[in-house]
């Protein structure tokens, strides 16, 4: 677990029906054209990686996947973009990415710097995830270019019991002020503040499977924002 610029990080190893939280990391660069790096420690070969990267400026297309380094060493994880709230040009983005880590140890995760844009990325190292299917249902994005307090996940119909349900919540923060509370009888993971965005993860051990219902974020002033929601398999 590294804190990063003095981000908050919150809860730790949350046992989750057979999914584990090993560690999550987070990390902000407030200046345009700026690789992020953070790093989340403990990962074991066959662990699944989460990366969600997240910009308040340019384009979607130009947020490529992110590359990983262990001990000082490229890892060659393969990242799978499970979804992205793309708000438009110059607006919101958050993209999701996933992958098996391939080499033991602490996982030194590095998103790209986009034109014009603030970057920032937050990432959950999860034990116990499907070792060829991580997907349960089709994860879903949302976003608001009109300033608004809440920022609604949509929700999603997972396949399979006792998945692991993890939402994203994104908002623009141009003081850094802005408090973002997770949904409701969520769990929050980790909380990244930015001067010009913030963004919030939360999860939710679900039971059987079924629809989850829409998942909503409070934002403490008026703001555009943007949100994901996915569910990860057990194995």
């Amino acid at each position: 677990m590294v804190e990063s610029m003095g981000m908050l990080l919150e809860a730790f190893n949350v046992a989750a029906g057979g999914i584990s939280i090993i560690d999550y990391s987070n990390g902000v660069n407030n200046g345009a054209d700026v690789d992020q790096a953070a790093t989340a420690e403990g990962g074991q070969v066959g662990d699944y990686l989460l990366v969600y990267h997240e910009t308040e400026w340019d384009n979607q297309v130009n947020m490529t996947a992110p590359t990983v380094t262990v001990g000082g060493s490229a890892s060659a994880i393969s990242f799978t973009n499970h979804v992205t709230a793309n708000s438009g040009v110059n607006q919101l983005h958050t993209k999701v990415w996933g992958g098996y880590i391939v080499n033991a140890g602490d996982q030194v995760v590095t998103v790209n710097g986009i034109t014009g844009s603030a970057n920032q990325l937050e990432t959950l190292i999860l034990r116990g995830v499907h070792a060829s299917s991580p997907i349960s249902g089709t994860p879903t994005s949302n976003f608001s270019t009109t300033a608004g307090m809440t920022a609604t996940a949509t929700g999603l119909t997972p396949a399979h019991d006792n998945c692991l349900l993890v939402a994203s919540g994104q908002c623009n923060d141009d003081n850094g002020d802005v408090v973002l509370t997770v949904p409701s009888g969520m769990t929050a993971q980790t909380q990244v503040v930015g001067t010009f965005q913030s963004g919030r993860l939360a999860t939710l051990q679900l039971g059987a499977a079924g629809a989850t219902g829409n998942k909503d974020y409070t934002i403490s002033t008026s703001q555009k924002w943007a949100t994901t929601l996915l569910a990860l398999r057990p194995a």
